[in-house]
């Protein structure tokens, strides 16, 4: 076991591929290479957790998707041979057709980073994308297909980021825009909810899902570090309320400008 993983990082190519797409369902694969495509993100598809340890065998990747409920071997059982056997540190995002908090858990402990659920949403995928692919792909795709528009300047958010996702989608722009502005009311609401019943268990969750959130928004630098944070360090209850106070600020000045910036796209 231990000369497997000493070994194995050796014969993986150096060249890796940007993401593996772990997916039984044939409707789905197609729906997600679409948005590979469009986004100009190299892909494998396998269709379940044996082919998946093979090629990682092989192959490096940047990211991993995987659906966790697999035929024959599921992906909980496939993330943990990956962590514990392949000793891959690839980020591991799960997909699943349950709600997320009834599978949140299980995922967190067998070794993935991030959990979506079906159906597959564009938004969603793109912000699970942006989040744990470097954004040179983004800039790439955008570079190839358009010509980015400039925005007025705002201090917290980074449309230009945006833009770049975007690949000039106007309606794509309008719409992530406005759910960014409902996700980070929610997200602000349940911050404030578990700082008053004292639940860190759920602070540090919240904390997590927020990532998907802000990086949509070219948000990474001003709140990555306090988010981290939260979610794993072992911080008293008053450094987890100075925390969440400066989150707040920040999201609050992100939302207002959000929402400027849809009154001026009309």
């Amino acid at each position: 076991m231990i000369c497997e993983k000493e070994n194995l990082k050796n014969d993986v190519q150096n060249n890796s591929i940007d993401l593996l797409l772990v997916e039984d369902n044939p409707i789905n694969q197609k729906l997600f290479a679409y948005y590979f495509k469009e986004y100009l993100v190299s892909y494998d598809v396998v269709s379940d957790g044996f082919e998946a340890i093979e090629k990682l065998r092989k192959q490096k990747y940047k990211l991993i998707l995987l659906d966790i409920e697999l035929p024959i071997k599921d992906g909980y059982n496939t993330a943990q041979e990956i962590r514990e056997v392949l000793n891959i540190d690839t980020p591991i995002v799960a997909i699943t057709s349950h709600e997320i908090d009834e599978v949140k858990d299980q995922c967190f402990e067998t070794g993935m980073d991030a959990c979506f659920s079906k159906p597959i949403s564009k938004l969603e995928l793109v912000a699970v994308l942006s989040q744990f692919l470097p954004q040179e792909i983004f800039t790439q795709a955008a570079s190839k297909q358009q010509k980015i528009n400039k925005v007025p300047e705002y201090r917290t958010i980074d449309f230009d980021y945006l833009k770049q996702i975007s690949m000039g989608d106007k309606v794509f722009e309008k719409r992530l825009t406005e759910q960014f502005c409902e996700k980070i009311s929610e997200n602000l609401n349940k911050l404030d909810e578990c700082l008053v019943n004292e639940n860190v268990a759920e602070l540090k969750f919240v904390a997590h899902q927020m990532h998907s959130t802000i990086f949509i928004m070219g948000m990474r630098s001003k709140l990555g570090a306090h988010l981290d944070a939260i979610e794993r360090k072992a911080l008293n209850f008053e450094q987890l309320k100075a925390r969440v106070g400066i989150i707040s600020l920040v999201c609050k000045r992100a939302r207002d400008e959000a929402r400027e910036f849809l009154a001026s796209a009309g």
